[in-house]
C-alpha cells in the first residue's frame, strides 16, 4: 500500500510540474507615489520586441521609498528575463528623451550593467528555480 501510494505521489509531480515564486527586490525606485510595471519574458524574440509578448504582466502601485518587493508567482522552473519600470506620471509606459534614452527608472534582471543600445534577453536572464518552498530572489537595480 506504501509503494502504491508513493508512486501516485510520483505520478502527480510529474503530471503537475512544481510552480516556482520569484521575488524582485527593485532599489533605485524615485520615493513618488506612482505605478511599477513589470514584464517576464521566457525568449529572446518577445524580450527584444521582434514579436511574441511577455508571458506575464503586472502592475504594481508605489507610494514611497526607494526599494520594493513584488512578488511574482505562478512561474514554471526556467530561464526568464524581467523588464522593470516606473511610471511616474500615469501614462502606462515608459517616457524616453528625444534621443529615445529613457527618462523614467527602469531596469531589468541579471548581469545588464550599463550599456548602451538595446537590451539582450542572454544577459538579462536568470534562473527561477524552486528552492526548499522559497522564492527564488532577483534583484533589478533601477536607472
Amino acid at each position: 500500500m506504501k509503494t502504491l501510494l508513493m508512486l501516485s505521489g510520483l505520478l502527480l509531480i510529474g503530471v503537475f510540474p512544481a510552480k516556482a515564486q520569484a521575488e524582485l527586490v527593485l532599489e533605485g525606485l524615485h520615493p513618488v507615489a506612482s505605478m511599477i510595471f513589470v514584464a517576464v519574458h521566457d525568449n529572446a524574440r518577445s524580450f527584444n520586441e521582434q514579436g511574441g509578448e511577455a508571458i506575464k504582466k503586472m502592475k504594481v502601485p508605489h507610494q514611497s521609498g526607494t526599494t520594493a518587493v513584488i512578488p511574482i508567482p505562478d512561474l514554471k522552473p526556467g530561464t526568464y528575463a524581467f523588464l522593470v519600470f516606473q511610471d511616474e506620471n500615469g501614462n502606462k509606459q515608459l517616457d524616453r528623451n528625444l534621443l529615445g534614452i529613457p527618462t523614467e527608472p527602469y531596469g531589468f534582471s541579471g548581469k545588464m550593467g550599463v550599456i548602451p543600445g538595446p537590451p539582450n534577453f542572454e544577459k538579462a536572464c536568470v534562473e527561477v528555480r524552486p528552492l526548499h518552498g522559497k522564492p527564488a530572489v532577483i534583484k533589478v537595480q533601477l536607472r
